[in-house]
């Protein structure tokens, strides 16, 4: 059955305010794609464009399909609303068939089955029907202010004549042509992901060549400067060792300034060897078992001045007679990086707290400051080389924190962090307990 013209088409359009364009069967798939159809062009007619028109098509062709799959015949007819605000309105009606099950659906907003959301997709939805028929109304506005006259629905009934519904052969051509431009347009995001992926290669290795060369500089700048180092150390011990008489008190002061920065610059050195080899898999430990108390008591001894010359207190917690499996010059520069770490960032009058628990099969140390804390973005990449743990910056390379893992790591133990920015930071490391000495 073609689509018909109502034969009211001439009547005034300021009596009726509703003129019925067009009338379409809806009895097979081939109907469901001319009412997509009609319903596009009836848009485009009336300057309805863009993601509008597209949604308004959808919602019809869906509650079209639901008709034609559930009901014995089925009818969809198209009309210009013109009071204010003008619009189109289709209406689909079904009858025979399974119009219960279709009626029952529609009574549930949250069914996604045949007209559940198409009515998110215009402007008014409604239902209605009897015990054997079922009529679906879908309103879809004009734009604003726009009016619609006798001249504009004959130009618009000329146009619609012209058009004839397709056969099935139509229907699979434009399926296809479909389906062609659908394979294009991936082939064309396939060219375009691997332009992508390329770029993102040559960006990689770009990368990790400046990375391969920075640590393979920072290895022969670290060996290189061992030798001259060792001999300022020596020279520097020498004056240190010299009589009084032949040093003045600014001599002196001057001495004991390039003892520290030799110190200094040994630790760096230091942890540039031990990067790089935890980065080659190559640091050794000696693993056995030690005392807990008397390597704390050591680290106490160690760091207790350095916090206390910072203003800060540095207090030990943790319980006797418990042996831990570990490399003891390691588990000391551990805990070294990390009280040094957090007398960097804690201000003159805060508190770094050292405390020991047992846990099952291991000993868990925290290490806790009330400085400044770490941003959450920063956390995921805490232990990273190079990385600092607070947001300003301070002396040193960013490396221990990174060595502090490789160490624990490499006796067994498991290390991380929790931290809340202006409330200070928690450092966490576990060690295997040993039963006994």
């Amino acid at each position: 059955m073609p689509a018909s013209l109502s034969t009211n088409l001439w009547k005034i359009v300021e009596d009726t305010m509703d003129v019925t364009l067009t009338k379409v069967r809806v009895m097979k798939e081939a109907d469901v794609v001319f009412l997509r159809q009609r319903a596009s062009h009836i848009c485009e007619l009336l300057g309805i464009e863009g993601l509008k028109q597209t949604r308004f098509a959808t919602a019809i062709s869906e509650v079209g399909r639901s008709m034609f799959v559930n009901t014995v015949k089925g009818m969809a007819s198209f009309a210009v609303i013109t009071d204010q605000p003008a619009s189109i309105r289709v209406t689909v009606r079904g009858e025979g068939g399974e119009v219960s099950k279709l009626q029952h659906h529609a009574n549930i907003p949250s069914s996604e089955r045949y007209f559940g959301g198409c009515g998110r997709l215009v402007d008014t939805f409604t239902i209605s029907g009897s015990a054997d028929a079922i009529e679906v109304s879908l309103v879809c506005h004009l734009n604003p202010g726009q009016v619609v006259t006798q001249e504009n629905i004959q130009e618009i009934a000329g146009e619609l004549q012209k058009v004839s519904p397709p056969n099935q052969i139509d229907i699979i051509r434009q399926q296809n042509n479909e389906l062609i431009q659908a394979l294009q347009k991936l082939k064309e995001q396939q060219a375009e992901l691997q332009v992508s992926e390329e770029k993102e290669r040559e960006a990689r290795t770009v990368a990790e060549n400046a990375v391969h060369a920075r640590d393979a500089m920072l290895s022969v700048v670290s060996h290189d400067l061992r030798n001259p180092l060792n001999t300022i150390s020596l020279s520097t011990e020498l004056l240190q060792n010299m009589p009084a008489t032949q040093i003045d008190d600014q001599q002196a002061r001057l001495i004991n300034t390039i003892v520290r920065s030799v110190k200094t610059m040994d630790r760096l050195i230091c942890d540039l060897f031990d990067l790089g080899s935890i980065q080659a898999g190559q640091l050794t430990v000696e693993i056995a078992s030690d005392s807990l108390t008397e390597i704390l008591l050591e680290s106490k001894e160690q760091m207790s001045p350095i916090a206390k010359q910072a203003g800060l207190t540095l207090s030990y917690n943790f319980p006797g007679n418990l042996f831990v499996f570990c490399d003891r010059p390691r588990f000391l520069q551990i805990l070294s990086n990390l009280i040094g770490n957090a007398i960097k960032f804690t201000s003159q009058g805060g508190q770094i707290d050292v405390k020991v628990t047992q846990e099952e099969s291991n000993i868990c140390i925290a290490v806790a400051d009330t400085g400044q804390g770490i941003a959450d973005e920063q956390i995921p990449f805490i232990f990273d080389k190079f990385r600092q743990a607070g947001t300003m910056r301070k002396a040193g390379m960013g490396l221990g924190l990174s060595i502090a893992k490789g160490l624990v790591e490499a006796q067994n133990g498991k290390i991380w962090v929790h931290s809340k920015f202006g409330e200070g930071t928690v450092f966490y490391f576990t060690l295997p307990v040993c039963k006994s000495s």
